[in-house]
């Protein structure tokens, strides 16, 4: 009995004593990846307010989004893969503003309906693009100055073009991400011990760092009026940065030992 407590006991001490003499390093490796955008998503918006009557702000934002939706149909290309065209049709509440310190269409009628686009962000973006300002914002309320609050009136807005990239491409440029944040934070600890005499080391944990970023920044455009056929061919060119995808780990290293000692002469 005396002997197993005995042996138990060396083989603890052994392993704090093992424990004792390992030493760690932490080390933050970062991986980075680069992808031009796959598609871009075009936002447009239809409200129809100051309406008497459900029924009228709801054919109105629906003769719009019809038309609307008729000409983005013809955008669509057989070789582009990411074309698709949703709509929320919304619903029809009641409505009132203020303007000037008054309140004004009271007890009226609103009806907002969402249009996205998906469009293939390589396939002569900037000349498809300024077409579909021009015809799509056409549909601006021009009507006469007078009464101009306080009167029904249906207008389209379209928002800034998103650039992005699908689900699986993001996935496996993720997945590069991570394999080179790992690779960076191995050259990083062995360049920082690279002084020391040389001795086996491994990884005890890898952790990710959630909170690095994944962004990218495309370059804003946007036009208040529809252009004309003469201005099409004269619109600024629209250029997105490349899609940057940035992954960080977190690399525990251990050795057996000091972390760090001189070379032997």
């Amino acid at each position: 009995m005396t002997s197993n407590i005995l042996a138990a006991f060396l083989i603890l001490s052994s392993y704090a004593l093992s424990a004792s003499t390992e030493s760690t390093a932490e080390f933050l490796g970062v991986g980075r990846l680069k992808s031009k955008p796959d598609y871009v998503a075009l936002q447009f918006s239809v409200r129809s307010e100051c309406y008497a009557t459900p029924l009228e702000a709801q054919e109105a934002t629906d003769q719009i989004v019809a038309k609307i939706y008729s000409y983005l149909q013809t955008l669509k290309n057989s070789q582009d893969k990411y074309f698709k065209i949703l709509i929320n049709g919304g619903f029809t509440s009641v409505f009132s503003k203020w303007h000037e310190n008054k309140e004004i269409c009271r007890n009226t009628f609103q009806k907002d309906t969402e249009i996205l686009m998906h469009i293939d962000a390589a396939n002569q973006f900037s000349a498809r693009f300024a077409s579909i300002q021009s015809h799509v914002l056409k549909f601006f309320e021009n009507g006469p100055r007078s009464n101009f609050f306080n009167r029904p009136q249906t207008f389209v807005t379209l928002g800034t073009p998103d650039a992005r990239i699908t689900r699986e491409h993001r996935s496996q440029l993720e997945r590069e991400a991570r394999n080179l944040a790992l690779i960076d934070a191995i050259a990083i600890f062995k360049e920082t011990i690279k002084s020391c005499a040389q001795q086996p080391y491994k990884i005890k944990s890898i952790k990710e760092n959630l909170q690095s970023a994944q962004n990218f920044t495309p370059r804003f455009y946007k036009t208040q009026a529809a252009l004309s056929n003469d201005q099409l061919s004269s619109a600024a060119p629209v250029r997105f940065d490349d899609i940057q995808i940035i992954k960080e780990l977190i690399i525990t290293f251990q050795v057996d030992g000091p972390l760090c000692f001189e070379p032997s002469p």
